[in-house]
């Protein structure tokens, strides 16, 4: 029993199915899989102990009663405790190795001894070591005939150091019961050859939980240690190559998606070592979703194609959050079938180069810039290889088109060169060359061949030699310096025209130096002070003291000393000097411009000095002037404002506030605040509307009436408003300045004249149809007559039966009550009109009503005369207007002319206007009452015969549709009158009116 109970420790202590035969009886013990799996009833299944019984060498192959599952047991040698037992380790084959044959086996069994594979017990309690026969091929020991102890095999094949760490191990896995692993250096018994062995070590418990036994499985794995400790140098000097190139690696598995990163590469984006994470997660942690969704297409692309693809991209440290940059090259890796199964991708840290590059291209870039600033280019010519290089900027200087290939020196193009500049050129480049000098400067001008214009070009060049003197290397620079020339030029004018400005202007200028102790003064100073110039150095404003008075000069002195001690920027004085030459007494003005020190002592001093004797005048005179322009402002009730809406300001003149009842002037308000509290609301609207509307559509200015109720006196004004506009150069509003006028009084005069205007208009519209009315009247009379006739007659021709002749004989009466109708209509339409304001009409239809009444109340013919140009015009005018003015002329004719004078109305258009002649043959009008006839209440007729009001009135109207009424001429020997007026057309903003 003690026997059975060891052998359960040590087969429940080994993996897979274990089981110890005992060789004549057949008793076994098993683990607990293979008395779960195989034993039924207590007993082994007897397949299974023929399978046993006929194995070949050490292993056979017995399959469960399922049919489907083998499982491969291999055979110990009998245990050198218990000679007459055997282990049996099975393991479970696939269904693939159960089909193997038993040679096959075979095969799979050296195989294992190809690996170097073998096993061993040791017994603890009966200190006995056993092994398979490869354990003792690997050792170079030969198999012994009689049990051996462990300790007697380890000194043979182990260093005394390696037996020592291996018998320590040992006995801390007997005390735990743990199983452990090893790796060991031996040395072969037979060759003394060093190897390296790996032992898996399982301590077996007995039944009283010690430990009696341990199984070994052990592998000698020499190539394999060497190989790793190669790999392990080589891993090394990769992992320092790519830290020293900033170089990683990753692989992508495309199926599960995950991505391994090498050291390197994790180092470069912040990991701390290489590992393998999701593709997706990672590239969320280190790109932006932009960039990361562009990658995963740049992946898909890799796979779907098979190509390799070269990329440059950004992704962020995760442990700085720096911003890295990466070129790569994503390379497919593909299965036997062409597949891509895994992605292995490079990457290296350029961003340093990057950044360098982009200097390098900034700094290219730069200097092109700096060439195309500074209008400068440069050039190099190599004499030796006979070639020149010319930047881009010298083919614009010149303005000739880059050569297709290269070319040398200058001779190509001479021809630009002004008369004598290129041979001035050569001579001097010849000179220097002469003396082997380096550095040539010269300025030549030269007609540039793209615009023909002529440029000047500054030049530098070097010269290098060779060892014998002749001319190696020329390399140089070529700017325009038209422009700076132009500049210099234009600075003397200005100097010049500063000068004359002075003279004019009757000023100088000064500088102090504090520092050296000097002065200068331009001329224009002793011209002021009436002394001549002098170039002896001179310090400060002692050398005028004599010109002032004595008290003056303190004065000036006194404010000068304050203001520097203050350590003021500026100081102006004005005072009154005596001329030298001529000893006029003058009045100046000194403006002082003081520079420190950080100290807070004074460095230099800069002024003027100006004779403004001749201002001050002007001044005096201004003041007068402005005087009479405040007193013509009160007289005509007008006033002045400018709203400045750059500086906020609102300046008003003194009559402003007089218009507008306003007496608080310290009212400091923009625009309309000002002027609100004496403004209705409708009209503060009015006002700010029109300038809204102005400066919206950008007007020049805008103008509008207001009515003001005067919050002094409560009276209530007229007020006009004429306002100009100033815009800014951005074209937003800069300033509003307007004129404001109190038009109470004269809105009043216009009211009364206006009644009075339209009252004499009526009284003198009543005179013409009197005059007119009996003439009508005669006209109605011999139209209606027949019509009373024909009806008479047609009624008589119905009675007979007649009717045909009776419809034609109505509609002749009907003819004639229709045109006696329209007489009257217009007649009645002339007297009836109440709205005078002209607006379009047309020609046809205004003449048409005209001629109706002037036709029927004239007493003899009216001759029209209308051109073939008029073609239906649209007047600006209003019908009753034009028939007034028509019949008043017409009634002049007649009157002059008598009942049987000629009257003719000529009509003619023109591009603007629409123009009437009223011509007659009467005895004309004498030359001395020409110029009064138009005027009012004048008549060369008895008083009893008219007002005097016809031509004026008809002025009157012709002007107010914007047109003009005068006398042309006398007809032949002082005969016949002439009077002309013009209509203005409709314009295109009245035509389209609603």
């Amino acid at each position: 029993m003690a026997i059975k109970s060891d052998l359960r420790d040590i087969v429940d202590a080994l993996p897979g199915f274990a089981v110890a035969i005992h060789l004549e009886h057949g008793e076994f013990v098993g683990n607990q899989q293979f008395q779960n799996t195989l034993v039924s009833s207590g007993k082994l299944p007897e397949q299974f102990v023929e399978d046993f019984a006929e194995r070949t060498g050490s292993a056979f192959t017995h399959e469960l009663i399922d049919g489907q599952t083998s499982i491969e047991f291999r055979v110990g040698r009998p245990l050198a405790a218990y000679p007459d037992w055997v282990l049996v380790i099975g393991t479970e084959l696939t269904p693939e190795k159960a089909a193997v044959s038993p040679m096959e086996m075979d095969l799979f069994a050296q195989g294992q001894r190809l690996a170097r594979i073998g096993y061993a017990i040791e017994d603890m309690i009966n200190d006995v070591f056993e092994a398979s026969d490869m354990i003792w091929t690997m050792i170079g020991l030969p198999k012994p005939e009689q049990p051996v102890s462990y300790d007697i095999i380890a000194a043979k094949v182990l260093s005394p150091r390696a037996h020592a760490a291996s018998t320590a191990r040992r006995a801390e896995a007997i005390q735990t019961g743990e199983s452990y692993s090893a790796r060991l250096p031996i040395l072969r018994a037979d060759t003394g050859e060093r190897r390296v062995f790996l032992f898996e070590n399982h301590p077996q418990r007995t039944a009283n939980g010690k430990v009696g036994a341990m199984f070994s499985v052990i592998a000698d794995v020499t190539e394999q240690d060497r190989l790793e400790r190669d790999l392990t140098t080589e891993r090394g000097l990769l992992e320092r190559a790519q830290l020293v190139g900033r170089i990683g690696y990753y692989a992508l598995d495309v199926e599960t998606k995950d991505v391994t990163l090498s050291t390197g590469l994790a180092r470069l984006i912040g990991l701390p070592k290489g590992q393998t994470a999701p593709l997706e997660s990672l590239l969320e942690k280190i790109y932006t979703p932009s960039d990361a969704d562009a990658a995963l297409k740049r992946i898909s692309q890799a796979i779907n194609t098979g190509q390799s693809i070269k990329q440059t991209i950004t992704a962020k440290r995760l442990d700085t959050g720096e911003r890295r940059c990466f070129r790569g090259e994503i390379i497919p890796d593909k299965d036997e079938h062409g597949v891509v199964t895994r992605l292995f991708g490079v990457a290296q840290d350029v961003t340093e180069y990057e950044d360098a590059l982009r200097a390098v291209i900034d700094s290219e870039r730069e200097f092109k810039r700096a060439e195309r600033i500074g209008r400068m280019g440069h050039f190099r010519h190599d004499h030796v290889n006979q070639e020149s290089d010319y930047s881009d900027m010298i083919y614009e200087l010149l303005g000739i088109e880059k050569p297709t290939k290269k070319w040398f020196g200058v001779a190509h193009w001479a021809d630009l060169f002004l008369e004598g500049e290129f041979e001035r050129y050569e001579i001097q480049r010849a000179e220097v060359i002469a003396r082997q000098g380096r550095l040539l400067t010269d300025t030549f001008w030269l007609r540039r061949r793209s615009d023909d214009e002529v440029r000047g070009l500054f030049s530098e060049r070097i010269f290098e030699y060779d060892q014998n003197g002749n001319v190696k290397l020329e390399y140089g620079i070529a700017q325009d310096i038209t422009e700076s020339e132009n500049a210099r030029i234009e600075a003397a004018e200005r100097e010049a025209l500063f000068q004359r400005a002075q003279q004019v202007g009757e000023f100088g200028h000064f500088r102090h130096d504090y520092l050296m102790r000097e002065s200068f003064w331009s001329d224009e100073v002793y011209e002021i002070f009436g002394v001549p110039s002098s170039s002896s150095p001179w310090f400060g404003m002692e050398h005028w003291k004599d010109s002032y008075d004595a008290d003056d000069f303190a004065v000036y002195q006194r404010r000068k000393t304050d203001s520097i001690l203050e350590t003021a920027a500026e100081l102006i004085h004005t005072t009154e000097i005596i001329r030298r030459a001529d000893g006029t007494r003058r009045t100046i003005r000194s403006h002082h411009i003081f520079d420190y020190r950080s100290d807070g002592r004074l460095m230099s001093e800069f002024g003027i000095i100006q004779d403004i004797t001749r201002q001050q005048a002007q001044q005096r005179a201004d003041d007068a002037r402005n005087l009479q322009l405040n007193r013509a402002q009160r007289m005509g009730n007008l006033g002045y404002f400018y709203n400045d809406y750059i500086s906020r300001r609102l300046d008003w003149s003194d009559q402003m506030y007089e218009i507008f009842g306003i007496d608080d002037p310290s009212l400091d308000k923009l625009g309309t605040d000002r002027a609100a509290p004496a403004l209705p609301p409708a009209d503060l609207e009015r006002f700010e509307t029109s300038a809204r509307a102005a400066v919206a559509s950008n007007a020049p200015g805008f103008a509008c009436v207001l009515n003001v109720v005067r919050p002094t006196d409560g009276a209530a004004r007229t007020v006009s408003i004429d306002a100009s506009i100033e815009y800014g150069d951005d074209g937003r509003l800069a300033a509003i300045f307007g004129i404001a006028q109190d038009v109470t009084d004269r809105e009043t005069a216009e009211r009364d004249r206006r009644t009075m205007s339209r009252a004499l208009e009526e009284a003198q519209r009543t005179e013409a149809l009197n005059y007119f009315a009996s003439g009508m009247a005669h006209e109605l009379s011999n139209m209606l007559q027949p019509a009373l006739s024909f009806g008479a007659l047609a009624k008589t021709m119905i009675e007979r039966g007649e009717t045909k002749k009776a419809d034609d004989t109505l509609d002749k009466a009907l003819e004639a009550i229709n045109r006696a109708r329209d007489i009257t209509h217009s007649a009645l339409a002339y007297v009836r009109q109440t709205d005078d304001a002209a607006k379009p009409v047309a020609f046809d239809e205004a003449i048409a009503q005209v001629r109706n009444v002037i036709d029927a109340a004239t007493p003899n013919a009216i001759e029209w005369d209308i051109a073939e140009s008029v073609c239906n015009p649209l007047l600006h005018c209003d019908v009753t207007g034009l028939l007034q003015v028509l019949l008043n002329l017409v009634r002049n004719a007649f009157e002059a002319g008598g009942q049987d004078a000629r009257v003719t109305i000529g009509i003619q258009q023109e591009s603007l206007a629409l123009l009437i002649d009223v011509t007659d043959d009467g005895p004309g009008i004498s030359p001395d009452i020409q110029d009064k006839i138009f005027d009012p209440l004048y008549t060369t007729r008895a008083k009893q015969q008219g007002t005097g009001l016809g031509l004026a009135v008809a002025r009157g109207v012709v002007e107010r549709w914007g047109g003009r009424l005068h006398f042309v001429s006398s007809e032949v020997q002082g005969r016949g009158a002439r009077f002309r007026f013009a209509i203005p057309l409709a314009t295109l903003g009245e035509i389209t009116r609603p």
